[in-house]
C-alpha cells in the first residue's frame, strides 16, 4: 500500500492533494510561492494501487532529488528541455530505488521472481518502474552478476 509514501510526505511537510487531472497528467510536484511543496495526484489514481504507489514515489523524488524550482513552461533551447528530462530521470531514478530496495531485489531472484511483469507484481508497482530499477543495475553491471549467481548457487 502507499501508506508509507504519505507518512514520508507527512514527514517532509508535502501537502499530497487529489485534483480531477486529465489524462496523461496524473501526478504534479510543484512549490507554492511560499515555498511549500505539494504535490497532486488524480483522482484516477485512488483504487490504482501499483500506479499510486509508482506515481507518488516518482513525485516524491523530485522533492529529493530536485535542486531548482520548476514548473511547466515552455522550453525554448534544447539545454531546458534536456534539464527537465533529466529532472524526471532522477525523480524515476530515485523512485525506483525506494519501492524496490537492492535486499528485496536480490530475495525476489533468488526466489525466481526476475520478469519485469512479475517483480511489478511483487513489490506492486507499475512496470515502468521495474524497468528503470533494472536499468539502473545493468547500467552497474549488477543485474547480469546476481542473475548468474543465483543460478550457479554463488555468493551475493
Amino acid at each position: 500500500m502507499a501508506l508509507g509514501l504519505f507518512h514520508l510526505a507527512h514527514e517532509e511537510n508535502i501537502i499530497v492533494e487529489w485534483y480531477p487531472f486529465r489524462t496523461p497528467l496524473v501526478g504534479y510536484y510543484w512549490q507554492t510561492k511560499s515555498g511549500y511543496p505539494v504535490i497532486g495526484l488524480s483522482s484516477s489514481l485512488q483504487h490504482q494501487h501499483a500506479a499510486l504507489r509508482s506515481i507518488l514515489a516518482e513525485e516524491l523524488g523530485h522533492h529529493f532529488t530536485s535542486t531548482t524550482y520548476s514548473i511547466c513552461k515552455t522550453h525554448y533551447r534544447y539545454s531546458d528541455r534536456l534539464n527537465v528530462s533529466q529532472c524526471e530521470e532522477r525523480a524515476l531514478r530515485w523512485a525506483a530505488s525506494y519501492l524496490i530496495p537492492f535486499k528485496k531485489l536480490v530475495k525476489a531472484r533468488m526466489n525466481g521472481i526476475d520478469n519485469p511483469w512479475e517483480l511489478a507484481e511483487h513489490f506492486n508497482v507499475l512496470e515502468e518502474i521495474v524497468t528503470v530499477r533494472l536499468r539502473i543495475f545493468q547500467l552497474q553491471g549488477e543485474w547480469e552478476k546476481l542473475c548468474e549467481q543465483t543460478r550457479t548457487g554463488g555468493e551475493i
